[in-house]
């Protein structure tokens, strides 16, 4: 049911009621003919309804089979043995119970519609008993004399009342049903087994990955050598001349960083800066942690630095910033999926400039290609929630893989030495 015919709906409801309130016994017959109007039709057909409802529960039952056949390959230890078919048995295992979780979603979708299908059925029954009892009285008071006409009042009165209910009752059945399915897709149900990892094939779209994969797949381990105070030493004192404030990093982060010398350590830092400071003018109605806004910071982080210091190094200095021991997974997730999506889109367009950047990539968050935190905790597309809606991760510390272990962002490149100095310089034109 749409929205106008809904809207409709109740409004016809509210209009029944308030001609059954103000009948008198001289109105009767106009509030009678009225009311036939009133009904007018239902909206929503019960037979196409089971019939989507029929193809739901057997989208169900062929997940169902598929994830049972996943399962029953997860054992490989009769025909491989050792880390490499662990591994595989681990992510069939995973396969498996996400397709367990699709199912369970596909057969819910069935159950609401059959349940609409059921409701509006009764209801269009008693819908045809009341427009006749409205017809009938109509004819009624064509003949009543005077004294039968306030008994007849009474009768359209009730059925003016009747009439109203139900329009109010199918008003609200498919208000119900359409906030199981809005329910289903932006917080769908979740797999018991990964709590943190909410997902249903209902929410996702061609070309973008289930969120449960994006959380999976976008993890990193925590750096093994842990955090360190960056710049320092000689280093330290030449980069506090440039105005590069000490912060706590990666021992990775730290290694990437030095690789580029004070001057590009330089541009790095002000390429985060001005990301972070685009980030609050595009959204500025959104935190800068776990929202649009958050999303847009990494991307364009990405986009910029992967056009001054190459799409490899970007990555993998991004990367190393988030193996932070105080990453929760689902920021952790949310991150690396943004940043490659920055990295892609400065890839796609390599002759774009800053601005035409962040133009691509404020067109990303707001068409979903990239993810936030929903108030749950859980990831979500950032085109299914408003800016300012969002929330915060709670979850834990993953235990991720090290960068280069099947991880699946890749790239290639490689450091850009200065070439573009003319346009990411030092002076912060970004």
């Amino acid at each position: 049911m749409s929205a106008d015919e809904d809207a409709t709906l109740a409004g016809r409801a509210r209009l029944m009621s308030d001609l059954a309130a103000g009948l008198t016994p001289e109105t009767a017959r106009a509030a009678a003919q009225r009311g036939v109007d009133l009904l007018g039709d239902l909206p929503g057909d019960p037979e196409a309804l089971d019939d989507l409802a029929v193809a739901f529960r057997l989208a169900a039952d062929a997940l169902r089979v598929v994830g049972q056949d996943a399962a029953a390959q997860a054992d490989l230890t009769a025909v491989w043995q050792g880390q490499t078919a662990e591994a595989a048995g681990e992510r069939i295992d995973d396969d498996a119970r996400q397709v367990a979780a699709d199912a369970a979603v596909f057969a819910e979708a069935g159950e609401v519609l059959g349940a609409l299908a059921g409701q509006l059925r009764q209801a269009a029954k008693e819908h045809a008993e009341l427009r006749q009892r409205l017809v009938d009285l109509d004819h009624q008071a064509v003949e009543a004399g005077q004294d039968r006409l306030g008994d007849l009042s009474v009768q359209v009165a009730g059925a003016l009342d009747a009439g109203a209910r139900l329009l109010a009752q199918v008003h609200t059945d498919h208000d119900t049903a359409a906030a199981r399915f809005r329910r289903l897709a932006a917080e769908p149900a979740t797999d018991p087994a990964n709590p943190t990892a909410p997902q249903s094939l209902l929410a996702a779209r061609p070309g973008r990955l289930p969120l449960d994969e994006i959380y999976r797949r976008y993890q990193v381990s925590v750096d093994p050598e842990g955090l360190v105070t960056y710049p320092n030493g000689a280093t330290g004192w030449l980069m506090s001349k440039l105005n590069i404030r000490r912060a706590e990093v990666t021992v990775g982060e730290a290694r990437m960083l030095d690789r580029l010398g004070p001057w590009g350590v330089k541009d790095a830092y002000d390429i985060q800066k001005v990301a972070l400071n685009r980030a609050e003018r595009v959204f500025p109605q959104d935190g800068i942690t776990d929202g649009h806004a958050d999303a847009f910071r990494h991307a364009y982080w990405n986009a910029l630095l992967t056009r001054r210091f190459g799409v490899e190094w970007a990555e993998q200095y991004c990367t190393a910033h988030e193996r932070n021991p105080k990453n929760t997974g689902g920021s952790e997730a949310m991150d690396l999926h943004n940043n490659e999506v920055g990295r892609r889109i400065a890839l796609a367009h390599p002759d774009a400039d800053p601005d035409e950047l962040a133009a691509l990539v404020e067109k990303a968050v707001r068409a979903g290609d990239t993810v936030v935190i929903d108030r749950a905790g859980h990831l979500a597309y950032s085109d299914q929630l408003d800016p300012g809606d969002t929330g915060h991760a709670d979850d834990t510390q993953p235990q991720g893989r090290a960068p280069g272990t099947s991880a699946p962002y890749g790239g290639s490149g490689g450091y850009n030495p200065g070439s573009d100095a003319d346009i990411y310089g030092t002076a912060g034109n970004y």
